[in-house]
């Protein structure tokens, strides 16, 4: 599936991959806490990330720091972003 991922002072880039946790585990400081952007679209970031990175963006009112992504779900399972979600998304966070 298709996340998009946001580094800090970095441009927004797609990654693939097969399994959500294990992809945010090794991406994102854990614990993890999610903004809803819209409907089935969340960004998952770092509750914490605070206190190792520094801001990266301000989303509706509130910093979030450190590296963090965008993922869809449906019936509370993750599937792949669609092509022009990705290029929204992507001029959204430039």
């Amino acid at each position: 599936m298709k996340i998009l991922i946001i580094e800090p002072n970095k441009e927004p880039y797609v990654l693939e991959c097969e399994n959500i946790d294990s992809t945010l585990y090794g991406l994102i400081y854990y614990p993890y806490s999610k903004i809803e952007l819209e409907k089935d679209i969340h960004l998952i970031y770092s509750k914490e990330g605070q206190d190792i990175s520094k801001i990266n963006r301000k989303i509706n009112n509130k910093s979030i720091y450190g590296t963090f992504a965008v993922i869809k779900s449906k019936n509370n399972k993750a599937v792949s972003l669609t092509d022009k979600e990705i290029k929204e998304l992507k001029d959204y966070f430039n």
